[in-house]
């Protein structure tokens, strides 16, 4: 049936992307644009060749493109998210995102990107962020915290983003992701914070 060929499609399609197998991946655009698999006439797939390709301006007239046919598609601004994080448009890339996560607030994925992204604007500002934008980005990383609550590396970036207004907190992450998944780093991370809290 129509929908299972579209799955079947969209794995071939992404393990052409990891590959890097341009050609197969050019064919699953030309078949996506006669047979719209994407609901976008192709446009969806062309932009995330595009991406791969780090044909940057492409692949943003690609998902303007797509976008303007399919305009709740949170997939689709996580897409374009990624294609102005490459381009340095930080500011677009952050309302995409946003977009993206009133579209589709219980997705993995794009809630662990937003939490991200509000982390390095928080950064990027040092010392003139302000509090609700501390708040946003806490709130943020919450939530995907609670979606992904398996996702190791989300949970020590969690972990140290907390460590220093709640350290008690992130000593029990910390020795929780030591006992179930030991590493050099976290051993670091765990022993940095322990001697701080003794401290």
């Amino acid at each position: 049936d129509d929908v299972s060929r579209r799955r079947a499609m969209g794995y071939l399609f992404d393990i052409a992307l990891e590959k890097k197998n341009w050609e197969i991946a050019d064919k699953i655009v030309q078949t996506a644009k006669q047979e719209n698999y994407d609901d976008c006439s192709g446009d969806f797939f062309a932009a995330r060749v595009a991406l791969a390709k780090e044909q940057y301006e492409t692949a943003l007239a690609s998902i303007d493109s797509a976008l303007s046919q399919r305009p709740v598609f949170g997939y689709g601004y996580l897409l374009r998210s990624r294609i102005n994080v490459a381009l340095g448009n930080e500011t677009a890339a952050l309302t995409d995102i946003r977009t993206a996560s009133s579209a589709n607030p219980f997705d993995r994925t794009i809630t662990r990107e937003l939490a991200n992204r509000l982390y390095i604007r928080n950064q990027n500002l040092g010392k003139n962020v302000s509090s609700s934008q501390l708040d946003e980005a806490k709130g943020a990383l919450d939530w995907a915290m609670a979606l992904n609550p398996n996702d190791v590396q989300l949970m020590s970036f969690y972990a140290e983003y907390i460590s220093e207004n709640d350290p008690s907190r992130a000593l029990a992450l910390r020795q929780s992701l030591q006992e179930n998944m030991p590493s050099m780093q976290n051993a670091l991370l765990l022993a940095r914070l322990a001697t701080r809290l003794g401290l």
